[in-house]
């Protein structure tokens, strides 16, 4: 089974592979990369996206449980931003971004019940818009899956997978018997 960093990977690449038309009618592939808050530094200057429509891939902070000796458990959430930007439709709808609506209806149809390897299927939970949105419209669509990582825990010891211990020497097993 994979780690966790290996789902990671394959969810931003499939991501990638989406084919999506830009606001100038280009057919090219997703644009995808790990979110650090990208947004915030675009506005603020200190970045510049390469293209639009965008989307970054963040994973929430979960409660991990141990399975066995070496594996661990948890509902992963796998938060998708959809960037995008759009100045004006030309369809009468200025200020109201439908088309960002397309693209989450194919984020959601690529990725609802997607089973990446290592983890159960990807169900949506949650979607949050953007209220104050300049040119730039921010759509969070948060997926949860299960996830089991193996391997985690390999290697630790010197003697196979696990931590050997050697048992205390100065124990004594006399065994006194009672009338």
């Amino acid at each position: 089974m994979p780690l966790l960093k290996d789902i990671i990977i394959e969810l931003r690449d499939e991501i990638g592979s989406m084919f999506i038309t830009t606001g100038d009618g280009e057919v090219v592939d997703m644009k995808s990369v790990m979110w650090n808050d990208q947004l915030n530094r675009v506005k603020a200057g200190e970045l510049t996206l390469p293209r639009y429509p965008c989307a970054y891939l963040e994973v929430l902070p979960q409660q991990w449980e141990t399975l066995g000796r070496t594996y661990l458990a948890a509902d992963v959430t796998f938060r998708v931003h959809l960037i995008h930007q759009e100045f004006d439709a030309m369809d009468g709808t200025q200020d109201q971004n439908m088309n960002v609506f397309d693209l989450r209806k194919r984020l959601l149809q690529f990725f609802s019940l997607y089973k990446a390897d290592g983890c159960g299927r990807m169900v949506p939970v949650n979607e949050e818009q953007d209220y104050a949105h300049d040119n730039l419209y921010h759509y969070i669509i948060d997926f949860k899956a299960h996830v089991i990582e193996s391997s985690i825990f390999a290697n630790t010891g010197s003697s196979g997978s696990f931590i050997v211990k050697e048992p205390p020497t100065d124990l004594d097993l006399t065994v006194e018997k009672q009338h």
